[in-house]
């Protein structure tokens, strides 16, 4: 169940937005939703990715909008109500996190693993096994691989996808470590409202109730 409902044609070289870095579970909808001649252009928040949309620096984001485990991104739809786009695709990804090193690294020296939140949310049954290792919270996971690499940590760790260890050259340690294999988040493809527009297909609705 990791495939796109439809693949959407754009230009060779569009920009894409995406919250992550290189190697983002985000990338990879991406991918499957416009397919590989685009340009992932990665941003370290939501709130860029929206803005960059908004602001025309790019055409098009792909952005998680829910996970199978985790529930709603709430600060998404409110992202989705602030701006003025809308929904143009959607596609599922399974979500499969490995324990991410340097290459020289061995899994006994292991003293910190880095990853976002969530993630280090789902591989608990994991982490209890690293008694040793202090765990690190960072922005996103492909961007704890990147951190690891650049500051060349051979006792530190992240929790990301295989995507991440094969952009930054780096080894996996130990694969799929995540608590729950039925793991999937859906990411929505959004643009500025009316720019490219489709027929038929899914609706998705964002609404808000005063309370009283």
């Amino acid at each position: 169940m990791s495939s796109a409902r439809k693949r959407l044609r754009v230009p060779a070289g569009t920009a894409v937005a995406f919250q992550g870095e290189l190697g983002a579970f985000s990338q990879r909808a991406v991918y499957q939703i416009f397919g590989h001649n685009i340009r992932p252009t990665p941003c370290v928040t939501f709130d860029e990715a929206f803005e960059k949309v908004a602001r025309r620096k790019v055409p098009l984001a792909v952005i998680a909008i829910e996970n199978s485990l985790a529930g709603s991104i709430h600060q998404n739809f409110d992202l989705l109500t602030k701006h003025s786009v809308e929904a143009i695709g959607e596609t599922y990804v399974r979500i499969e996190h490995h324990l991410i090193a340097h290459p020289d690294a061995l899994l006994t020296a292991i003293r910190q693993i880095y990853s976002h939140p969530v993630a280090l949310a789902q591989c608990q049954k994991f982490l209890r096994k690293m008694r040793r290792a202090e765990k690190v919270s960072f922005y996103d996971t492909a961007g704890s691989v990147k951190y690891i690499r650049e500051q060349e940590l051979r006792t530190a760790a992240a929790i990301a996808s295989a995507d991440a260890a094969r952009i930054y050259k780096m080894k996996v340690l130990r694969r799929s470590i995540e608590d729950n294999r039925e793991n999937y988040t859906r990411f929505l493809a959004v643009a500025l409202r009316g720019k490219y527009p489709q027929g038929g297909g899914k609706t998705t609705v964002v609404f808000g109730l005063k309370s009283t």
